[in-house]
């Protein structure tokens, strides 16, 4: 992936953050009271996501690093306390809980307007524990994208790989299209 985008989006690359310390890891863990999967614990300790200077690395949807992680998840959590989503109905795939918002799912990627994709860690009794899902904050629609973060990573780096994704130049820098993905 970094090969990639160091080729083909070197404004991306260069945005790329430091690793993840140990202590950012077991921090993150504490608050969310989960423990991470192994695979999303490795990618993080390779990049702590991005540090918000350029377009996203997944279509244009950034990578979060674990700090912003943390305050976009309790974010939606206070939201869900509130029951800011009370009268709103989720349309989920089959695996994700029927829910507009879980405590269970960690947000990963940001499109600066409330949408990402989430590590489900709180999947219903049919779904895969780890499951990456994509979860919009004004579209019903929760779709599993991948059975864990690793799949999900290999699908879009194959996908760039094989140049199934549309690259665009925009005032921000290159981002590239996600076919079946909400655009917002």
């Amino acid at each position: 992936y970094e090969r990639w985008l160091e080729k083909n989006m070197p404004d991306a690359y260069w945005d790329l953050g430091p690793p993840a310390t140990h202590d950012t890891l077991a921090d993150t863990e504490d608050l969310i009271e989960r423990k991470l999967p192994a695979d999303l614990r490795e990618f993080y300790r390779v990049h702590n996501g991005q540090r918000g200077q350029a377009t996203g690395i997944v279509g244009n949807w950034r990578l979060m690093p674990l700090a912003e992680v943390v305050r976009e998840w309790q974010l939606w959590n206070e939201m869900m306390r509130m029951q800011a989503f009370a009268q709103w109905t989720p349309r989920p795939d089959l695996g994700i809980k029927n829910v507009w918002w879980s405590a269970g799912w960690l947000p990963l990627t940001s499109d600066g307007q409330g949408n990402h994709h989430c590590l489900d860690l709180d999947p219903d009794s049919s779904g895969q524990r780890g499951q990456m899902i994509v979860v919009y904050s004004d579209n019903e629609v929760r779709e599993v994208l991948a059975s864990n973060f690793t799949e999900w990573l290999a699908g879009l780096i194959d996908g760039l790989e094989q140049g199934r994704f549309a690259i665009e130049d925009t005032e921000e820098g290159s981002v590239f299209l996600l076919p079946g993905l909400i655009e917002t």
